[in-house]
């Protein structure tokens, strides 16, 4: 048994998530070599049936709570967090999963660095969780400044453990449909405290969910816009005002290119280089942007000429 103040609830939000994908992630948490407290999955008025897999584990330590009407993702965590009993919390999304040292790595550090809060290195994988992109974590300290110019949290949610008392008293996710509510908390998170960067453990992180709001561009974007209006003056005081814009609109390339969309993938691309060119040099996007070129300038000679293969 575990000393109670090192305890460890697991919040699992879930909207309508195939059982395969949602039985995956909760084997991840059950078989942590840091055993957990418990298991808390939320179900946010899913359409897809789950009994059969509540039914795979009668006897293991899981709260389900299902809510009627649908309310989001945040509230849906913030529920999850409520109903909790442990001294951390860690996020983990119903079609993400964990490293088995995950959440023994990430509490041993936040006990020996006295961080309330830290994240894990990530891989993005595809829907047969083949490894598409890996991103270390190695942002720590006093990030605040760092995650204005951009989402570095990798894995965002399914990366991060936190203090349940930290938590409550940044007031949970926003519960606004029209904003990023993790990279908003971790903004608050990171104004007050340092974080712990973990980079020798991952989660996995679904990228190509058609169930995630991710998918969905015109709601992507509107996210970014409402996200980006809101810290506006805090870009401006940083003096990161164009960089914040060029990576908005890199992001918006990147949406378009996963989409198959080249043409809009090509001018978000040229209006991200406007606003600031030295967002791909020091990235090193340049070979992601002629890449792309290529892959459009293909298809249109395809499109006018087609016995070009």
């Amino acid at each position: 048994m575990k000393n109670q103040s090192h305890s460890v609830s697991v919040i699992i939000p879930n909207k309508d998530t195939p059982p395969g994908l949602l039985t995956r992630a909760i084997n991840s948490a059950l078989n942590q070599t840091y055993s957990v407290s418990e298991i808390i999955i939320i179900d946010d008025a899913s359409s897809i049936p789950f009994s059969g897999v509540q039914n795979q584990y009668p006897k293991e330590n899981i709260k389900w709570v299902v809510q009627n009407k649908k309310t989001g993702v945040a509230s849906a965590r913030n529920l999850g967090v409520d109903a909790s009993s442990s001294h951390y919390v860690s996020f983990l999304d119903s079609d993400d999963y964990w490293d088995k040292d995950k959440l023994e790595k990430q509490v041993a550090n936040m006990c020996s660095a006295k961080c309330r809060w830290s994240y894990v290195s990530a891989v993005m994988v595809d829907d047969k969780s083949n490894p598409i992109d890996t991103m270390l974590a190695s942002n720590s300290g006093y990030i605040y400044k760092d995650l204005l110019k951009e989402m570095v949290i990798t894995g965002s949610s399914s990366s991060v453990t936190m203090e349940k008392s930290f938590f409550n008293e940044l007031g949970g996710f926003e519960e606004c449909s029209e904003i990023i509510e993790d990279w908003d908390l971790w903004l608050r998170a990171s104004k007050l405290e340092r974080v712990c960067a973990i980079s020798s453990t991952f989660s996995y992180i679904n990228s190509y969910s058609p169930f995630s709001r991710s998918a969905n561009i015109k709601s992507k974007i509107a996210r970014l816009s409402y996200f980006q209006n809101k810290y506006k003056s805090d870009y401006k005081k940083n003096k990161i005002f164009f960089y914040t814009k060029s990576y908005f609109f890199f992001k918006l390339a990147r949406l378009h290119l996963i989409k198959g969309n080249y043409f809009a993938t090509v001018y978000y691309f040229i209006v991200s280089l406007v606003f600031q060119p030295k967002l791909y040099i020091n990235k090193g996007y340049v070979p992601v942007i002629k890449k792309t070129f290529y892959v459009v300038r293909g298809r249109f000679l395809r499109k006018f000429n087609p016995r070009i293969k």
